[in-house]
């Protein structure tokens, strides 16, 4: 990509520049905004998500107060923060855009758990400084590192329901200004437990390799620099929708035979003269194929669909004292092509002549903040301006380069040492993806060329308690999205499907809690609630109801967790999932059902033992749980396994 040549270049200056050196403060491999003002921020450690035996990012998520986790009809799982939409949410590796630009989400099962050091959520007000089409908040994970959990070398296994089995190993190497990190994991599944005991769910069988290569250099004074390869490789099938009548919606038969993401990370940073400079480039490569066949036999294709995804990216940030604050300027640029080919099957099963289609966007963004401190006080404020340029569009008619412009105000107060309080609004874009556009999803969607971007207004307040014993969190917050993206059914040539439009707009308030109770020194009570109430503002003409699409309007979870003196541990969780509606095929949104689930765990790490084992129930009471209509999550599931500690 063109932008690529000034950027770097501006980027191994600022690495070999000579200047007058200054503490190095930004540190590669951390977050983006380590201490934000105007942020209600989560942090996820690793000995948790272990804890929990996560085989992927989904179900590590399970632990953030703000994240609705759900399975979608194309078997992506996504995340909803605070129910904002999925594609207003930026998820980083690294410091690197970790997605698919075509749609702007990517499926977080594919995403696996096993190297991930901590997990940075960030919902609500966010910083500019993540670019494009991250008004919903960010999702930043930090590899693993000898500087973060220690030197280690381990090897893990793990079986469970459905046929699950795993394999594992984790080297963290950290002596002198070196680290290395290397992972490898094999994860097969023959397929998901049906909800009220009734066995397997057809077609959800499961392969995953991932390997993880990253290595980071520490010079100090010279600066930073790290080199990160991630690859993934999967196949899986998706569970087929079920209905009580046709008119509800159509049920797919789609399986992924193949799925692979591979991520090349170079991040740097050094100090030059009063400038931080931190910089990332990387290069992402996707393949997916969908084959779609003609019923839950799965042995007649009808069609299959290729897609090819290459993205280019690079981040540049710069951070300085002036003014008796802090002023960051961040530039950012996405260079994507999609291409797709589409191949049809007729009655005999001989394809037809593929139909080739090539897409490509540029997104840039450019933002400029200022934080600062007074006394008590602290404060943020900030501008900036995104634009989404689309190149090639399949052949179909061009949209106009979008572009917009965002802003940010925060302000916080520590009143006293347990007691901090903060307030923030921001105003911010979504812009409509490629396959919004102009995507037709094997002959599923309508493409609408003339979509506009939504524009997301939050606000929200904030306070937190930090005791020695009781800590909580409690943020109100209010999101209102003009030009809201969503999808209608229309009828074509006798045949109904969905088409991308923009509403009159939405809105979404709530109150998100979460908080730790150290109950005795063995014994502690952690959880969270998100309550929340999301509409479509009214407009004539509109599909009766005023929902938004499995938006809950309470998720919560309460754990119980007790660790003996020799390394035994037992946890006992409820999770509950509040009322949700969904849009079926007759343009009428059905509820769906209220669910809360028991999960128990138990695990032993004798010390200096050098080995951890675990055993952990989800859904202990076998509730059916349905995060989607005609789409229930799992029913019972057990996992136990088994990790190995060497030198």
């Amino acid at each position: 990509m063109s932008f690529l040549v000034p950027a770097t270049a501006f980027l191994a200056a600022a690495m070999l520049a000579a200047g007058d050196s200054a503490e190095q403060i930004i540190i590669i491999g951390e977050a983006l905004e380590a201490a934000p003002i105007q942020s209600a921020q989560q942090e996820l450690e690793a000995g948790r998500i272990e804890a929990r035996g996560a085989i992927s990012l989904s179900e590590a998520l399970d632990l953030a107060s703000s994240a609705n986790v759900t399975t979608n009809s194309r078997g992506e799982t996504l995340v909803y923060l605070r129910n904002a939409g999925e594609r207003q949410l930026a998820i980083l590796f690294d410091g690197a855009a970790l997605n698919i630009p075509w749609d702007n989400r990517l499926s977080l099962d594919l995403v696996p758990a096993q190297a991930i050091g901590r997990i940075i959520v960030t919902p609500g007000t966010l910083s500019l400084r993540y670019g494009v089409n991250s008004a919903g908040g960010a999702i930043e994970l930090i590899p693993a590192t000898a500087g973060s959990l220690g030197p280690r070398r381990e090897v893990s296994a793990m079986t469970g329901s459905g046929g699950l089995r795993s394999v594992s190993g984790l080297w963290l190497s950290g002596d002198g200004p070196v680290q290395m990190t290397a992972a490898a994991e094999r994860i097969a599944r023959d397929g998901l437990t049906r909800p009220e005991g009734g066995g397997l769910q057809d077609n959800t069988d499961l392969e995953r390799n991932s390997v993880l290569l990253r290595a980071a250099w520490d010079g100090e004074e010279a600066g930073q620099l790290s080199v990160g390869l991630m690859h993934v490789d999967s196949a899986f099938g998706i569970a087929p929708a079920r209905f009580d009548r046709p008119s509800q919606g159509r049920s797919r038969y789609w399986r992924y035979p193949e799925n692979s993401q591979t991520l090349l990370v170079v991040r740097g940073a050094r100090t030059v003269g009063r400038f931080d400079v931190e910089g990332s480039v990387w290069r992402q490569q996707a393949n997916q194929t969908i084959a779609s066949y003609d019923s839950a036999r799965y042995d007649r294709l009808e069609d299959t669909q290729h897609g090819r995804d290459r993205t280019t990216g690079l981040r540049l940030q710069s951070a300085a004292g002036l003014w008796g604050g802090t002023l960051h300027l961040s530039l950012n640029a996405l260079g994507s092509r999609h291409d797709e080919t589409a191949t049809r099957f007729d009655a005999a099963g001989q394809p037809g002549v593929p139909d080739r289609s090539r897409f490509s966007d540029l997104r840039t963004s450019y933002a400029a903040e200022f934080s600062g401190r007074s006394g008590t006080f602290g404060y943020v404020f900030g501008v900036g301006r995104d634009r989404l340029a689309p190149d090639e569009t399949g052949g179909r008619p061009p949209a106009d380069t979008f572009a917009a412009t965002n802003a940010l105000l925060g302000v916080s107060w520590q009143a006293n040492d347990p007691w901090r309080f903060r307030a923030s609004v921001s105003r911010k874009h979504r812009m409509p993806t490629l396959r919004e556009l102009y995507g037709a999803a094997l002959n599923r969607f309508l493409p609408n060329p003339d979509l506009s971007p939504e524009t997301v207004n939050v606000a929200e307040l904030s306070a937190r308690y930090t005791g020695e014993r009781l800590s909580f969190e409690v943020t109100p917050f209010y999101n209102r999205v003009e030009d809201t993206l969503d999808q209608r059914n229309v009828t074509v040539n006798g045949q109904g499907m969905r088409q991308r439009i923009n509403l009159a707009g939405s809105e979404i308030l709530g109150v998100e809690l979460r908080g730790e109770a150290i109950l005795t020194d063995r014994l502690r009570l952690d959880g969270h609630v998100l309550a929340s109430e999301a509409r479509r503002l009214r407009e004539p003409g509109g599909p009766s109801g005023l929902y938004l699409s499995e938006r809950p309007e309470l998720i919560g979870r309460i754990a119980l967790s007790w660790e003996s003196l020799d390394g035994l541990g037992a946890t006992a969780e409820i999770d509950h999932r509040g009322r949700a509606w969904s849009l079926t095929d007759e343009d009428v949104f059905e509820p769906l059902a209220r669910s809360t689930a028991l999960n128990l765990g138990v695990s032993w790490a004798p010390e200096a033992a050098g080995w951890r084992a675990f055993i952990r129930a989800e859904n202990v009471t076998d509730t059916e749980i349905e995060p989607q209509f005609g789409l229930p999550a799992p029913g019972r599931e057990i996992r136990a396994g088994i990790r190995l500690q060497f030198g």
